[in-house]
């Protein structure tokens, strides 16, 4: 625990620029795989905000997930951070999104970017804080965390092939639901 914490801004900048590059890349390989369903379950199939939200958190849980089988099964509260810091980068595009296309009445793509970024910077320090101030710790709370991270992989498959018919799965430019036919 003691090196964790020791090399916790250096794995806190890795995580921040893997999730950078890899959330990036996410939002092509589908296309790139030709429509491959297997690489929709993790990569945006289409441009509504659901499926983008897959750019931020599925780098994220895999960065934890291979945090977690390296380190963090020593480091209290390593799930639950990770989980939250996923669920907050989500929270947190969503509520940009919905705002800024609220005052504006449509979408910028730089403004996509820079709310993707500010995202993943602050879902990992989140993570970095919660494993500072040792909260989350408890038996309870590592199995919430784990199980968070599955249920949200879980729904990200799922709403991938069956999506609700609602705005936020509905892809603006060509006003389908989830992976195209």
């Amino acid at each position: 625990m003691n090196s964790f914490k020791k090399n916790l801004n250096i794995i806190t900048a890795a995580g921040i620029a893997f999730t950078l590059i890899l959330g990036t890349l996410l939002h092509f390989t589908f296309k790139w795989s030709s429509n491959s369903p297997v690489v929709g379950m993790f990569s945006a199939v289409n441009e509504s905000v659901w499926e983008h939200l897959k750019l931020i958190s599925v780098p994220i849980l895999l960065f934890a997930a291979a945090g977690f089988f390296t380190f963090g099964r020593k480091v209290p509260g390593f799930a639950p951070a990770y989980a939250a810091a996923a669920l907050a980068g989500m929270l947190f595009i969503t509520v940009f999104f919905c705002i800024y296309t609220a005052i504006f009445g449509r979408h910028f793509l730089i403004a996509d970017i820079a709310g993707f970024v500010f995202a993943v910077i602050i879902s990992f320090f989140l993570a970095r804080s919660i494993i500072i101030k040792g909260k989350f710790t408890s038996p309870f709370a590592e199995q919430a965390g784990a199980a968070a991270i599955i249920i949200l992989f879980a729904l990200f498959i799922i709403f991938t092939f069956c999506p609700p018919h609602a705005s936020f799965f509905k892809d603006p430019s060509t006003n389908g639901f989830g992976i195209p036919a």
